[in-house]
């Protein structure tokens, strides 16, 4: 059998994001968490914009960073929180657009067990069960 290669170009074919797509049969629910850093870009300056001009905008700002950057609600208020202390100390809204964030990537999928990547400490394996009268097969 001929070995699968799944890179960036067919990912979405073999990992379905679990907020827009529903299990298959036989899917397992995968967990793809990294370190990672909110860095200078569209999502950052939305982020930026929605702290300085909208009344809610901290809660605007840890909404985007959850749904477009696939932090964790935790994470998210983390990275908001340290943005705004910068701002509160003095820095300008440039210096904390060109200044990096860490945080917890999360990232949820719905896939076959033989796509998942073996001995990779990133991903965590969930065994999904089908509860229409008795468990799946």
């Amino acid at each position: 059998m001929d070995e699968i290669v799944i890179d960036e170009n067919n990912f979405n074919q073999y990992f379905k994001d679990t907020r827009t797509n529903k299990p298959e049969h036989g899917d397992i629910l995968v967990f793809y968490r990294s370190m990672a850093e909110l860095v200078e870009g569209d999502m950052k300056g939305q982020m930026i914009n929605a702290l300085f001009h909208e009344k809610i905008g901290a809660q605007k700002a840890i909404q985007i960073l959850m749904k477009i950057g696939g932090a964790s609600h935790k994470e998210a208020i983390k990275v908001v929180k340290s943005m705004n202390e910068d701002l509160i100390a003095g820095k300008t809204m440039e210096e904390v657009y060109k200044n990096p964030y860490p945080f917890l990537l999360e990232l949820s999928f719905y896939t076959k067990k033989e796509y998942v990547p073996k001995d990779d400490p990133h991903w965590e394996v969930i065994q999904l069960k089908s509860f229409a009268g008795k468990d799946a097969e």
